[in-house]
């Protein structure tokens, strides 16, 4: 546990900086621990060391990229944009926005046996550009899951990534145009998951899916 120290005041809608740094003997703003970067929790406690008044438990954190909350004072935990030490939290960073559509929707859709279907992705990789990601498009089916095969345009069985690589701005990119699918129940997604490894990682991934019921 640190205290902090008398003498420091913050007054109404004011801010006061301190440095989770471990070397105290710096200033009195400076703490005697550290925050790790791989996440971990802090709590805010009245004097009483007992009474919780505020806490975070918080996930990996990002170099250069504040997490704070957005508005000031609100509930909402978010990454920033810019870090703002002293002053008002910043606009949160735009994540990526993967979005999939089935015959041009965004909603389930439901066709017969002998209608096509086009299934087309396309991604705005917000303030992400360049950072490295799998790229995921696959399918759930009656017959379990199959992946788009982006080398060869092809759709094969199993959860693999289609790409590997940095982000960037795609626009609208047809994986699937087909004019027979026999009868049951798909649901398309297409993600991008900040964690590059060939293995989804839900705390990472950013997705948008799409179901669709072919009859008979």
């Amino acid at each position: 546990q640190w205290q902090i120290p008398a003498g420091i005041s913050i007054p109404a809608g004011g801010y006061c900086l301190f440095w989770a740094d471990g070397t105290e003997e710096q200033g009195i703003t400076h703490t005697n621990f550290k925050l790790s970067k791989g996440g971990e929790a802090i709590g805010l406690f009245d004097i009483d060391g007992v009474t919780l008044l505020d806490s975070i438990e918080f996930g990996e954190q990002e170099t250069d990229i504040s997490y704070a909350r957005y508005p000031d004072g609100s509930d909402n935990w978010v990454f920033c944009s810019q870090p703002t030490p002293g002053a008002t939290n910043s606009e949160p960073v735009q994540d990526p926005a993967p979005n999939i559509t089935a015959n041009g929707s965004n909603a389930a859709i439901t066709i017969s046996t002998g209608e096509s279907l086009q299934i087309s992705v396309s991604l705005d990789c917000g303030e992400r550009a360049g950072e490295d990601a799998d790229w995921w498009i696959v399918v759930s089916t009656s017959l379990g899951w199959f992946y788009f095969d982006v080398s060869s345009g092809l759709w094969r069985s199993g959860i693999v990534s289609t790409y590997q690589g940095g982000l960037f701005e795609l626009g609208t990119f047809n994986v699937l145009d087909i004019q027979t699918l026999p009868a049951g129940e798909y649901e398309f997604f297409f993600g991008v998951d900040l964690l590059p490894n060939d293995s989804v990682d839900f705390e990472s991934i950013y997705f948008d899916s799409v179901q669709v019921t072919v009859t008979e």
